[in-house]
């Protein structure tokens, strides 16, 4: 099948992160055993999803992974033209949700895997597959930590996120969290019997944003990245029942998105200090009150490396020559980094495209990423 053919199969399956992608995985494995490769599951704790990984080409030193997300964000309260789970393709465009993020980089590589075979590879390619990135990299730390354990040593990994195929060394890490307000409800007319969470989540996000003007501050004026600085977001705000009662529960939704000079523990000191700070507050009303912290996720940078072995190799391919090129998305890079790997983010499509309806990538995109694939298989061969 061409890459288009691929695209098409796996755009077909809703894997958005409510759903489980292993009829999804199904699919890969029996395209996989075709060609008499087998792949590897990893579960998540309840069973219902999975990272899955495979070889070709020999048991050796000198392997290249090639890694992709199988989910895709939530379609819900978007309006499309077209069918979002039917791939359609109109005007040199490809469109359908997860044509750009990112299934048409796992198109490209499964496209090329006859190929692969044919070629008697000397040294491994292997699919690396994730679920459940588009919840912050949940997915991948443990499909990363069965490939150190079990892999030869590998030259490089390449994470194919939309970056129109330039070569990505540095992106900013991500966190994740809320903030959970319990004060007490009463009656609007009677607020003094009550404890308003809402005023008390006023009161942490107003010392948020002291600490995003500190942050900005500290902005560098020669970063390649925009903003040049650490960011956070307050993304939802959940409080109160009605306007005649004193809002007893509050919770705020929170990100954040951090330079790689940055200390993300240094940066959740500061939300525990504003969050102990209120806690404090509420608890001297009433001591059933309080508020409470919690880091959903966090997801490392990904940083420049001293022998930079992946990005070099994916300059050699495309012939991107820019040095620390970076982008402000996280992806599953860092934490193949922190496992010890090379890493480089490099894929077609543009992330302009992404998480939006009516997402699309450029038929001419994916060609390039077909081309890259490509000479990864001579590179193995060699």
């Amino acid at each position: 099948m061409k890459s288009i053919d691929v695209l098409k199969k796996l755009v077909a399956f809703n894997s958005e992160p409510s759903r489980s992608n292993l009829d999804l995985l199904d699919w890969v494995e029996s395209y996989l055993a075709d060609y008499g490769i087998t792949a590897t599951r990893v579960y998540d704790a309840g069973g219902t999803k999975a990272n899955i990984y495979a070889r070709v080409g020999p048991s050796c030193a000198g392997g290249i992974i090639l890694s992709g997300h199988t989910d895709v964000v939530p379609v819900d309260g978007q309006t499309w033209d077209t069918p979002p789970f039917e791939l359609t393709i109109r005007d040199g465009r490809a469109y359908g949700r997860g044509t750009c993020d990112m299934k048409g980089f796992v198109s490209t590589a499964l496209a090329a895997l006859p190929q692969m075979v044919a070629e008697n590879l000397t040294r491994p390619i292997y699919f690396a597959l994730s679920y459940d990135e588009e919840l912050g990299c949940v997915g991948a730390p443990s499909m990363i930590a069965e490939l150190v354990k079990k892999l030869p040593p590998v030259d490089a990994v390449v994470v194919g996120e939309p970056t129109n195929m330039k070569v990505i060394e540095n992106h900013k890490g991500m966190m994740a969290g809320h903030v959970s307000i319990v004060g007490r409800d009463a009656h609007s007319s009677m607020p003094q019997l009550g404890v308003d969470s809402n005023l008390a989540a006023h009161a942490w996000m107003t010392d948020i944003i002291a600490v995003t003007e500190k942050l900005r501050a500290g902005r560098q004026v020669d970063s390649p990245f925009d903003p040049p600085y650490s960011t956070i977001n307050i993304g939802t705000l959940q409080g109160g029942a009605a306007t005649n009662i004193v809002a007893g529960t509050c919770k705020i939704g929170w990100s954040a998105r951090v330079m790689d000079h940055d200390d993300p523990a240094a940066m959740i000191a500061e939300l525990q200090r504003a969050t102990d700070k209120i806690d404090a507050q509420l608890k001297a009303q009433d001591a059933t009150c309080g508020a409470v912290l919690t880091i959903d996720t966090q997801v490392p940078a990904l940083t420049s490396e001293p022998n930079p072995v992946a990005a070099d190799l994916a300059r050699s391919i495309t012939g991107d020559n820019g040095r620390n090129q970076v982008v402000s998305f996280a992806t599953e890079g860092g934490q193949f980094q922190d496992g010890g790997y090379s890493v480089v983010v490099c894929g077609p499509g543009s992330i302009e495209q992404a998480h939006k309806p009516n997402e699309f990538i450029e038929l001419s995109q994916l060609e390039a990423g077909d081309a890259f694939i490509q000479k990864i298989i001579e590179r193995q061969r060699m």
